[in-house]
């Protein structure tokens, strides 16, 4: 990408707050990359300093086609929750992709998912008794799916995600790019978390709805 784009996004990102998690005294960044063809390529830089996170994600967007989808984001808080509770909180979602948090199974990040990623590659499972409408969701961790995705991100996983005693989640505020034009990432608490902020909607949303087409599109062609 342009070096001016780069240092617009970092300002950006700047100006949404709070880039370090104080309770771990750590600064997480997670950048996501799409080509527009396929789903997002996504990488967590984790260090003690923004300073020192900024540098390697500069040096990955340095290589980035400049029209490319990028969503860059800050970890702002993370909780450490025993797996039952974890388990507990996402059974009790009313809904299939309700979850509203990033989740990691080490407290390194080693084998961090962004909400994002959890909701659109359906790790969260709904029990078979769930009616839509009528009870909670009863969700559970596809494993299977989640840990080839992982392997796959990471390579080698650090920890057995299945029997960890503990799942760190968090929240995370960020900004969109599409090469062209910088957007906010919604923090409001509810479905609209983490989708860009619309300033003109008329425009965006037409823009939104070609590229969205054109998107799932190709996603449906590639597993054809």
């Amino acid at each position: 990408m342009q070096k001016s784009t780069v240092t617009k996004l970092k300002q950006a990102l700047i100006a949404t707050g709070n880039l370090k998690d104080y309770g771990t005294s750590t600064v997480t960044l997670a950048l996501s990359v799409s080509d527009h063809r396929h789903r997002a390529q996504v990488r967590f830089y984790r260090c003690d300093s923004f300073k020192q996170a900024w540098i390697a994600v500069a040096q990955q967007l340095a290589k980035t086609p400049q029209a490319s989808w990028v969503r860059l984001e800050a970890v702002q808080s993370t909780q450490k929750l025993p797996r039952e509770t974890f388990e507990k909180r996402l059974a009790a979602t009313f809904r299939m992709n309700y979850w509203r948090y990033g989740i990691s199974f080490d407290a390194d990040f080693k084998t961090a998912l962004l909400e994002m990623e959890s909701n659109g590659q359906a790790f969260f499972r709904p029990s078979k008794a769930h009616r839509i409408g009528k009870n909670r969701s009863g969700s559970w961790v596809d494993y299977d799916r989640v840990e080839p995705y992982l392997n796959k991100r990471e390579g080698a996983l650090p920890v057995d995600i299945r029997k960890t005693e503990n799942v760190w989640v968090f929240t995370t505020a960020g900004v969109f790019t599409d090469g062209q034009k910088i957007w906010n990432l919604s923090e409001q608490e509810d479905c609209g978390k983490g989708v860009r902020v619309v300033t003109d909607e008329q425009s965006e949303l037409q823009s939104a709805i070609e590229h969205g087409e054109t998107f799932l599109i190709n996603q449906l062609k590639g597993r054809l």
